[in-house]
């Protein structure tokens, strides 16, 4: 497959959302999970095999760059990228804290390029993923960003679209280890968030929660956790946890049905007596726990108020709720002539 489709500075291209018609993608042959036709990059739809990653990057070498994840659904109306105006602002303040300087997209063109790619890879429900990263050289100064935009069809999670719930456990890591800054998505931040989750997962569980230096709930290794207790909902108050989008959903949503929010400092006894637990994040959407440290939450099944909030959850990424419009921004797919 050859594709090399070019997008001036600002964005604009055959392919681009309402400039053109989109790239045809053979849909024949089978699909593994986590594939891609093509990938957006500095400007430019490449196929797949034409990405490659600079083996002296500073990303690589010291975990220096930005990631930021969105996702895309399947709606009456066509793929539907749930909250993505909050995800680019999110992304840019990533990049002011990252100190690069002169960055020449903007939150226009990066709209624009996300629908871009979405369209190339004529996929209709997709994980998309802006990637920060810096070309050959020990350090960021002086080096040129290059900006990639990736979009996959994901893997299942754990009561992803099944209502399944998830089984956690409490990790040894730190949240100053795991990243419990403002920007989530700095790659330096990673790397011990995934370590806890590898141990959660090796230990039969999956997801991990990670406690601060006090012994309160910070966040999990993919979302926010909430509990909730006598009908109210509990979450890690700010400072101190990720300013995570899909948590503000979780909030506003758990307020919309009118259940109380109440931000608090929750230590690991607590989750233990809790009703329900739920975990929210955008990977996860809403995932309902059903134990915690070999220990059940509440009798072992999904709660009705982690129930609710999930089901208004998907009613409102799929475009059926009433925050759906200020949420939902659809990719429009051109004919493919």
């Amino acid at each position: 497959m050859n594709i090399r489709n070019q997008m001036n500075g600002t964005g604009h291209g055959p392919g681009s959302n309402g400039h053109g018609p989109a790239l045809v993608v053979n849909r024949t042959a089978p699909r593994p999970l986590f594939q891609s036709d093509c990938i957006w990059i500095d400007g430019e739809l490449l196929a797949l095999e034409e990405a490659a990653a600079q083996l002296l990057s500073p990303t690589l070498h010291y975990g220096v760059g930005l990631l930021e994840e969105i996702r895309c659904y399947a709606t009456e109306r066509g793929p539907g990228l749930f909250r993505l105006e909050a995800h680019l602002k999110r992304f840019l303040q990533g990049v002011k804290l990252l100190g690069v300087a002169d960055f020449r997209w903007t939150e226009a063109d990066l709209r624009r390029a996300v629908a871009a790619t979405v369209q190339a890879n004529s996929f209709q429900s997709c994980d998309v993923r802006l990637m920060l990263t810096f070309d050959d050289g020990p350090a960021v100064d002086g080096y040129e960003p290059r900006l990639a935009i990736i979009a996959q069809e994901w893997r299942l999670r754990p009561g992803d679209a099944r209502g399944q719930a998830a089984r956690l456990m409490v990790s040894s890591f730190t949240p100053t280890q795991a990243g419990a800054g403002p920007i989530a998505g700095l790659n330096g931040q990673q790397n011990s968030a995934v370590r806890a989750r590898s141990d959660a997962r090796r230990a039969g569980c999956d997801e991990a929660v990670l406690l601060d230096a006090g012994g309160y709930v910070a966040a999990c290794t993919g979302g926010t956790l909430f509990a909730v207790r006598d009908g109210a909902v509990y979450t890690a108050p700010r400072p101190g946890v990720p300013q995570g989008i899909s948590r503000d959903t979780a909030i506003v949503l758990a307020g919309d049905l009118g259940y109380e929010v109440v931000e608090e400092r929750l230590s690991r006894d607590e989750l233990y007596v809790a009703d329900e637990l739920f975990l929210c994040g955008t990977a996860a959407a809403v995932v309902p726990v059903r134990a915690i440290d070999f220990r059940p939450v509440g009798d072992g099944q999904a709660g009705p108020v982690s129930a609710a909030i999930r089901s208004l959850y998907f009613e409102t990424v799929y475009g059926r709720g009433a925050r759906s419009a200020g949420w939902v921004e659809y990719v429009m797919m051109e004919p493919l002539f």
